[in-house]
């Protein structure tokens, strides 16, 4: 298993297994909501305390990348257009959250989750690099993938 903390420039998102091509940052959030319960019987007046629930959980990710080409149809890196096409279909794509298989050790841990692509971005100033961002939702429950 890989011990200590994670160098950041490892971890990076997969669409449908290829990695995002020239990425710069990335971003998984997971979070549940909550029902508050007050009734009756815990109420007292305005200093009453509620009781919380647990609720649905969901996730979001997100991600950063420089604008290339590289990758477009030839299967070695997610690009702008691969992921364009997630978002203009409004078809599932398989994300995983991880550092790349040549780092990764036995017993090591990712998250893997179905998702739509739901928003992108592309910025492309004057004499600067062009770059992308895309946005997405995690659907249904996601997967710790562990490496055996």
């Amino acid at each position: 298993m890989t011990t200590g903390i994670i160098v950041g420039d490892y971890a990076r998102f997969y669409i449908n297994d290829e990695p995002v091509g020239y990425a710069t940052s990335c971003t998984l959030d997971f979070s549940r909501e909550t029902r508050q319960t007050l009734h009756k019987d815990n109420y007292t007046g305005s200093t009453g305390w509620a009781t919380q629930t647990m609720g649905t959980a969901s996730g979001t990710f997100s991600g950063e990348a420089f604008f290339s080409m590289d990758g477009y149809n030839s299967g070695t890196h997610a690009s702008p257009f691969d992921i364009y096409a997630f978002l203009a279909a409004g078809t599932q794509t398989t994300v995983q959250f991880r550092i790349p298989g040549t780092l990764d050790a036995v017993g090591d841990q990712y998250w893997e989750f179905n998702a739509y692509i739901t928003a992108q971005s592309i910025s492309a100033p004057t004499n600067d690099n062009a770059t992308f961002s895309f946005s997405g939702v995690v659907e249904g429950a996601p997967s710790v993938i562990t490496i055996t």
